[in-house]
């Protein structure tokens, strides 16, 4: 990736640093023969302390402004066609053109923030959607690495449960269906904190079949079915039950 070129705000803001610096330098010199030593020293971490403070904000402000810039781009290109900006008329070509180069804009911002300010309080959030972003270009493995790392990185996080959602749909599509199984019922207990339990329930189930485990596909559709038999998918779940098991779908709708 190319080196960003620093606005000329940001040439000030680094000659600030470096002038206080040097100020900090002839201050001790110039004062040497004059304070003792533990003063010295007491004045010398002090101003270490507020180099390292305006360091750490310039780098978070930096770092901040990165992932807005990713954020923008990334949700401009998930977002339907009839929001797109700007408002023109494109054709679907046209429409996947620019989704994907915002795709881009994207995941250069937020590894820009991850590899150059991995120590900013913008850099969970920016590991998170730069694997959300690698996903929606169905680069699978990229994104699966990098939701590997946020989960590895920041275990306390509150976006674990979703990184740990992410990294199942990764491995449903890459064809590691086992792998995706036993993190989606990893999920269960949290179901309740961001997942919603009747799509886990559905997630479950369908990669279930997709392992060649028909029973626990069953088992966990008429889970969804007893618990939420309302349900928006209840429908959905009675129709793929009547192909995949006839007998169980038969006795939970005796009235087909």
């Amino acid at each position: 990736m190319a080196t960003k070129k620093l606005t000329r705000k940001e040439l000030k803001q680094e000659d600030q640093f470096i002038k206080f610096a040097k100020q900090t330098i002839v201050f001790v010199k110039e004062h040497k023969d004059r304070i003792n030593l533990g003063v010295m020293i007491t004045a010398v971490v002090a101003i270490l302390i507020s180099l390292v403070v305006f360091s750490v904000r310039h780098s978070n402000a930096k770092a901040a402004a990165l992932l807005n810039d990713g954020w923008k781009a990334y949700d401009q290109a998930i977002k339907p066609a009839s929001q797109q900006q700007p408002q023109e008329a494109l054709d679907d070509e046209g429409i996947a053109k620019a989704r994907d180069e915002n795709l881009k804009k994207s995941i250069e911002s937020f590894s820009e923030v991850v590899s150059e300010y991995s120590s900013s309080s913008a850099a969970p959030n920016a590991m998170y959607l730069l694997a959300n972003a690698y996903y929606r270009t169905t680069d699978y493995p990229a994104a699966a690495e990098h939701f590997g790392k946020f989960l590895a990185e920041y275990p306390k996080h509150t976006l674990v449960s979703a990184a740990k959602i992410g990294m199942a749909y990764c491995q449903e599509a890459q064809g590691k269906f086992p792998e995706a199984l036993t993190l989606l019922e990893e999920m269960l207990p949290e179901a309740h904190n961001f997942y919603s339990k009747p799509q886990i329930y559905i997630d479950i189930a369908r990669v279930a079949l997709l392992a060649g485990q028909t029973p626990k596909s069953v088992q966990y559709y008429k889970r969804y079915l007893s618990e939420f038999p309302d349900g928006a998918s209840a429908e959905k779940i009675l129709n793929k039950l009547a192909e995949i098991a006839p007998e169980e779908a038969a006795a939970l709708n005796p009235a087909s």
